[in-house]
């Protein structure tokens, strides 16, 4: 299908590049919810990057003049709001498009804030985990960079679920290794983090854990060994059992890298 095709509504679920090329079942889930929830999208193409990979690689130029041609391909196509599911492409819409490109209009969602509006009209089947303990996991991206930290609990908190915090919390998260493309700059460094997460996590006691960042996600599954009795979710795992719609399981599509 063809880019420009894919502009068809006013509304854009964007999952970024890096769940299209490594979780595109991540995408169908989400996807999936969304039109459950009847939230009005069209889901644009991996060919359409929003330079947040760029930028962080340090080529500030490079992602200011995609972003600006970004700007305009949206505004010829009637492009009014952004959902995305990425942490990463939800900072770079919401915060540095805004630097780069003074008349930036463009309303921009993380596909969690949508979501928990349509859950609080109504709109998905009533569901209730009976106080099961969960911890969810903020991620840099969404608490350090976005402060995104109370949608994703109160979601969590309305079907039913005993919300469990760890040590480190919201803006003081602990870092998971995975942010900055510290796995493509420094993939020991990154796996060590990582793996040091998870032993806090056994420590604390946790068996059950869920993100919204499908780095963090992808990131921790691999780290986690065999024999750890810890569970990691993505949110659109939980999702889609919450509301009544099928459910893919996310798997890693190998592409050769180290990353």
């Amino acid at each position: 299908m063809a880019l420009f095709n894919l502009f068809e509504r006013e509304n854009i679920y964007f999952p970024g590049c890096f769940s299209e090329a490594y979780l595109p079942n991540l995408i169908k889930n989400y996807e999936r919810v969304l039109k459950k929830l009847g939230i009005g999208f069209k889901t644009i193409s991996s060919s359409f990057c929003c330079s947040a990979i760029v930028e962080e690689a340090g080529y500030e130029k490079q992602a200011r003049k995609i972003a600006k041609n970004n700007f305009e391909i949206f505004n010829e196509k009637g492009i009014k709001r952004i959902i995305t599911s990425c942490p990463n492409c939800f900072r770079m819409f919401s915060q540095n498009y805004k630097e780069i490109i003074p008349n930036w209009d463009i309303k921009v969602e993380f596909i969690l804030e949508p979501i928990l509006e349509a859950i609080k009209q109504g709109k998905s089947r009533k569901v209730d985990y009976f106080g099961e303990p969960i911890v969810y996991y903020d991620s840099c991206y969404l608490a350090r960079y976005s402060r995104l930290l109370s949608v994703p609990r109160e979601i969590l908190k309305l079907f039913g679920f005993k919300l469990i915090e760890l040590s480190s919390n919201n803006e003081e998260v602990s870092c998971c290794g995975s942010c900055g493309n510290l796995p493509l700059i420094d993939n020991a460094l990154s796996n060590k983090i990582a793996r040091n997460f998870i032993k806090n996590l056994r420590q604390q006691g946790v068996k059950k854990i869920v993100t919204a960042d499908s780095q963090a996600y992808r990131h921790l599954k691999r780290n986690l060994e065999k024999e750890e009795n810890i569970e990691i979710l993505e949110f659109s795992e939980i999702l889609c059992d919450a509301v009544g719609v099928k459910k893919e399981i996310i798997e890693e599509e190998s592409k050769g890298e180290v990353a």
